[in-house]
């Protein structure tokens, strides 16, 4: 009992430091948080929209629609598209033609790239503020903010449910946006470092 109170067994670290694995399960509790969210967003939609992510397990077990597993866990196509996997630890999966043959409906990603907000004059886009081939965000997705293919198809959008209550920024699919307006939900477009995108009837690919 001496020698087990002098030193610093596993069991001392987890009452003193909480356990390793806590931010797992907080993860995971944000997912669904966000799943009901996205239920609730699109709930009159006669099918709900695919949405992409990089942390399926939470949000896939509360959401109703198709989630996307842009890590490739629950991805087969994505986690077999290339045998060489280069970056962040445990994060390298992603491959920007498997995404963009998938092509989620909603590219929720990352918390810092797609969540659900409070005031809608939360305009600002980690893609103007700073440098993401440097970020995690920016790593885990390969740069992809700053393809011209991806600016072509999928715009920063703020997306508002006034029944519901929720204001969603995110990164929406051109042509799923006409599907959001038809619904009558309202799409503020955002400034991609400082260019405003006027939303017109060409704006679909």
């Amino acid at each position: 009992s001496f020698i087990y109170c002098l030193t610093e067994t596993r069991l001392h670290t987890f009452i003193k430091t909480g356990s390793p694995i806590d931010w797992e399960f907080r993860l995971a509790e944000l997912g669904r948080e966000d799943g009901e969210k996205m239920n609730r967003m699109f709930g009159e939609f006669n099918s709900l929209p695919t949405v992409g992510v990089s942390a399926a397990g939470g949000i896939a077990y509360a959401y109703k629609g198709p989630v996307i597993d842009l890590m490739g866990l629950n991805n087969v196509e994505m986690a077999h598209a290339n045998k060489n996997k280069v970056g962040v630890k445990n994060h390298t999966a992603f491959e920007e033609q498997v995404f963009y043959k998938q092509a989620p409906d909603i590219f929720h990603g990352y918390f810092k790239i797609s969540k659900f907000i409070k005031d809608a004059v939360d305009t600002s886009l980690l893609e103007n503020n700073m440098d993401m081939t440097k970020t995690f965000a920016g790593q885990i997705y390969k740069a992809i903010f700053y393809e011209d293919q991806f600016r072509q198809r999928y715009l920063p959008v703020i997306i508002h449910n006034a029944k519901a209550g929720l204001m969603l920024k995110t990164y929406c699919k051109k042509d799923f946006i006409d599907k959001i307006e038809a619904h009558g939900l309202k799409v503020t477009y955002l400034n991609r470092n400082g260019v405003p995108y006027e939303a017109t009837a060409s704006q679909t690919i």
